[in-house]
Parts: C-alpha cells; sequence; structure tokens
C-alpha cells in the first residue's frame, strides 16, 4: 500500500512540475529550480521559440503543431549539457538554462542549436524546415529571475524583429544595467 502511495504522490508532482505535452518543467518549476540553484551563482538563461508557429497549427493542424513542438524539445535536449534546466513557458515558448558563462563556449551549443535546424528536417514535417529565434543573457550573481527574464525575452523580441532564424545576446553596456542587443551568431 505504502509503494503504491509513493508512486501516486510521485506521479503528481511530476505532473504539477512538467508541461503535459513535452514532460520538460512548466514556467513555475523552471522558476523554482532558478530559485533553487542560481539565484545566488552565475549562468546563462537562453529563450527560444519556434519561428511562424502559427502558420504550423494553421497549415499542418494542432495535433502536428503538437509533434513539432515535442520534437523541436527533443532536438534541442540532445544537445544541451546534460546538467541544463529546460522549461516550457507557454505555447512555443521556451528557456534553458546552463551554467556556462564563457561567451565562446555558449555560441558553439547556440549554432549546433540553430544548425540542426537549418540543415534537418523535423521527421514529422520533412517537407518544412523549421527555425527558432532566441534569446540570451550571461548573468552574474544574485540575480532575480524575472529581471532576467525580462532581459533575455527582449533579445528574443530583437531576434524575432530582425528577421528571425538568428540568435540574440544581451550585453550590459553600463553601470546603470543599460543594455544592448546584439547578433550573437554571425554566419
Amino acid at each position: 500500500m505504502n509503494q503504491k502511495l509513493e508512486a501516486v504522490v510521485s506521479e503528481l508532482d511530476f505532473k504539477a512540475n512538467h508541461d503535459d505535452l513535452t514532460g520538460i518543467y512548466n514556467r513555475a518549476a523552471f522558476i523554482a529550480k532558478f530559485d533553487e540553484l542560481y539565484s545566488k551563482n552565475a549562468g546563462t538563461l537562453v529563450l527560444f521559440d519556434i519561428d511562424e508557429f502559427k502558420s504550423v497549427n494553421d497549415t499542418f493542424g494542432h495535433p502536428m503543431g503538437d509533434a513539432v513542438i515535442k520534437e523541436t524539445i527533443n532536438m534541442i535536449k540532445t544537445i544541451l549539457p546534460v546538467n541544463s534546466i529546460i522549461g516550457r513557458f507557454g505555447g512555443d515558448e521556451f528557456g534553458f538554462l546552463i551554467e556556462e558563462r564563457d561567451e565562446e563556449r555558449i555560441r558553439y551549443l547556440i549554432k549546433n542549436i540553430m544548425k540542426n535546424f537549418r540543415f534537418t528536417p523535423l521527421a514529422c514535417v520533412p517537407e518544412r524546415f523549421i527555425t527558432v529565434s532566441i534569446g540570451i543573457m550571461i548573468f552574474t550573481t544574485d540575480v532575480n529571475f524575472e529581471h532576467i527574464y525580462h532581459i533575455t525575452d527582449t533579445a528574443l523580441y530583437h531576434a524575432k524583429k530582425r528577421g528571425r532564424n538568428r540568435a540574440i545576446l544581451a550585453k550590459i553596456i553600463s553601470e546603470s544595467e543599460n543594455f544592448n542587443y546584439k547578433d550573437f551568431l554571425i554566419d
């Protein structure tokens, strides 16, 4: 009986903290993980979303849109470092946290992600290449999630505004926390 109860509690805990479709952390659990592991430590927040996702749903239907989301997440998870934290913020917006702060290593990781989407169509929609736009923020210690989320989300917005299928890095340019948003990958 105890084993059965433990299994039910474990299943409920998983459902409360994970996205139903992808199995990755939901927004609340992602923020809790950030608070637990990163609020006092430096790292990198990356936000991404699927470009033109509405047209995928409109063209192929919502079940295919769900398949695109699942396959996108699976592709990205195979590239991320083992200790990464990945979550879904809603719709087709996702994020991950990594311990890495070295800009060149992050650039290499992001290039691999972008390259996979540029050259490998998803199995669920082989006739259409899916791309992602990415916002990146390398942060220092003692930060608030909502603050770095806002800055990284602005970088993601710039990636979309500059034509999609690109990565934008938010860089501090002054003591008063003014930011410069620059293309992260030049190819």
